[in-house]
């Protein structure tokens, strides 16, 4: 019987399905430069990637600012929609 973690919480800010701390990592050299250079320059922490939901996100002193979606070498941006 596999091991679960019964600690492992939603790391990720799109609150998918696998969105747990397992599955986030920093982004590699290669998928930086998919990244536009002006979200890489204000990002005061590193960035980070959920490896389930391609999520592109950072944590600001314990607040996570989601910048958007990196899939297939392409980057798509977090668009909020205000109500």
């Amino acid at each position: 019987m596999a091991k679960r973690n019964p600690v492992s919480t939603k790391a990720c800010p799109a609150n998918c399905i696998g969105g747990d701390a397992d599955n986030q990592r920093s982004l590699y050299s290669g998928q930086k430069e998919c990244i536009p250079t002006e979200i890489l320059e204000m990002a005061k922490s590193g960035l980070q990637y959920c490896k389930f939901c391609h999520a592109v996100w950072e944590d600001r002193e314990g607040a996570k600012k989601l910048h958007g979606f990196l899939e297939d070498g392409m980057f798509y941006r977090h668009k909020m929609i205000l109500g």
